[in-house]
């Protein structure tokens, strides 16, 4: 996505088309690719968008193995590079990519990558209340209380309408589209959870900073707001104030019952542990660095459910146990 995957491989700069070339383009590719796959969707723009840099197609498939140089033979793509879930092909100079999805998360996916850069400033939005936003859903993040250690992710939702009221945003103005980027821009803003502060570089990690600073889209949103005079919401410092409200919004996620489970199942992983572990096993068998997490790890696997291991016998008889596979 943003129209520069062949930088880097090949040294080609993509170009960009006018939006009369990108529907002739687009719309000869859907004919092929709804044959090929199961489901296909052309991420959106705003309507009087006058030219494109790159098209992307969200794809499901059911095929786990797909023949993606054949394909590219068949677009008349001269170049393809591929990137984790994403596939892009240059067809006459111009990037098109193929963004592969699971089954459960392609209506998201497209709710998420439509009318960019809409999906993530709805994430920052989400983000406030200690969710997030991505082409997998909304979803609950759990930590340690130091908040250092990932217990798991907990979906909240995945029905696009419903997000959009949690963070008031206007779903049948979303659902309906768009004319003009700065309508993308006015329906974030509108929400009465917008806040000035929460767009800003400072507020971000590296990461997102550095990302955000090169999408054209998300600077164009930075220039729109400068002169904005919506009002802020305060938000609470300590987003746990927002899990009754995210609980009964969305009481199928079962929110709270799942972090109680979550960090009750941390608890017994750590006393379990206690019987046996990295440390102990290292101090028994001599090994460091790769050596011994190859040994350690080889062993754990020969254990089937490691928990169950644990739970099933005593400190004593497992170190005997690791001594045994050790001296094999």
């Amino acid at each position: 996505m943003g129209g520069s995957a062949f930088v880097q491989q090949f040294g080609i700069e993509s170009k960009r088309i006018p939006d009369e070339q990108y529907l002739v383009l687009t719309d000869g590719l859907q004919k092929i690719f709804t044959e090929k796959f199961n489901k296909i969707h052309l991420v959106k723009s705003y309507r009087q968008k006058q030219d494109h840099g790159d098209a992307d197609f969200l794809i499901w498939s059911n095929e786990n193995f797909f023949d993606l140089d054949l394909l590219g033979e068949e677009i008349g793509a001269t170049h393809r590079v591929k990137n984790s879930n994403i596939t892009s092909y240059l067809i006459n100079g111009f990037q098109v990519d193929l963004i592969f999805c699971r089954q459960k998360w392609f209506e998201t996916s497209c709710f998420y990558y439509d009318f960019d850069p809409s999906g993530n400033l709805s994430g920052k939005l989400a983000h406030k209340f200690g969710l997030k936003l991505g082409h997998d859903g909304l979803s609950y993040i759990l930590c340690d209380c130091k908040n250092t250690y990932k217990l798991g992710q907990i979906d909240v939702s995945n029905d696009p309408e419903q997000i959009c009221k949690f963070l008031d945003l206007n779903w049948g103005l979303r659902k309906n589209g768009f004319d003009t980027q700065k309508e993308i821009f006015e329906y974030i803003v509108s929400s009465k959870y917008f806040n000035h502060k929460m767009f800003s570089y400072e507020a971000m990690n590296h990461i997102a900073r550095t990302r955000d600073r090169k999408r054209e889209s998300y600077r164009q949103f930075m220039q729109h707001i400068e002169g904005c005079e919506a009002k802020d919401f305060e938000f609470e410092q300590d987003k746990e104030q927002y899990l009754g409200y995210i609980n009964d919004f969305f009481p199928e996620a079962k929110l709270r019952e799942t972090i109680e489970q979550l960090f009750a199942k941390r608890a017994k992983v750590t006393e379990l542990s206690q019987k046996f572990n990295g440390e102990i096993a290292m101090k028994i068998s001599g090994l460091v660095g790769r050596e011994f997490g190859t040994v350690f790890g080889s062993y754990k696997a020969g254990k089937g459910e490691w928990l169950e291991f644990l739970e099933n016998n005593s400190s004593e008889n497992i170190q005997d146990d690791f001594k045994k596979y050790l001296n094999q």
